[in-house]
């Protein structure tokens, strides 16, 4: 009888100890960093339809609402912005051998990340900042629950005069000391996607 009691409470005590194991590691999410001198971008989008993503004069991808992918570029400064519509820039000055986040969200604050709701007819960039709860947060939902999708950086001939127009907006953005411009800082760089837990 005590053999018995102390096997059912070895297995209670083991599948205790699986269940745990499993929670904790549902919290855990590795993230690509590169280990070659490159710098990966994980571009998210959060709003509830597709967009050309540019970096400068290079189209990235089109990448449909629910959807990210990770752009690989070298050091340095890059500017991103979507096709249609800017409604702002965002600058990464970025380093090597390093991961950061950005993301397009929808201009309706109330449809951010596939919040259901009407369309909107355009997106803005935005930066998860590591040492911000929220945007921690945000990022271990996106690993977790969008798909992953390649960067095609296809170059599409009909996109040259909108990609004149929209880095003579940018000058113009740069210039103009009302206008902001996003800014992703060096040590704005992830390390994982884990959940994040308050302190």
């Amino acid at each position: 009888m005590e053999n018995r009691l102390m096997k059912i409470i070895g297995v209670f005590l083991f599948f205790c100890a699986f269940l745990f194991s499993t929670e904790l590691n549902a919290q855990k999410q590795s993230i690509e960093i590169p280990t070659d001198g490159t710098v990966n971008v994980y571009i998210v989008n959060g709003s509830t339809r597709k967009f050309d993503i540019y970096d400068a004069e290079k189209r990235i991808t089109n990448l449909k609402a629910g959807y990210y992918t990770i752009y690989n570029v070298q050091p340095g400064e890059h500017i991103f912005w979507t096709a249609e519509n800017p409604v702002n820039f965002l600058k990464g000055n970025f380093e090597g051998n390093s991961t950061y986040v950005v993301a397009l969200e929808a201009q309706d604050s109330a449809l951010m990340f596939g919040v259901v709701g009407a369309l909107t007819a355009g997106a803005k960039m935005m930066v998860f900042n590591p040492n911000e709860f929220r945007d921690k947060k945000l990022f271990y939902q996106v690993v977790k629950r969008f798909k992953k999708v390649d960067a095609d950086g296809v170059i599409l001939e009909n996109d040259k005069e909108m990609v004149k127009k929209a880095m003579e907006k940018y000058q113009k953005f740069s210039n103009d000391k009302e206008k902001k411009i996003l800014v992703v800082t060096p040590d704005m760089k992830f390390f994982d996607a884990d959940k994040p837990v308050k302190n």
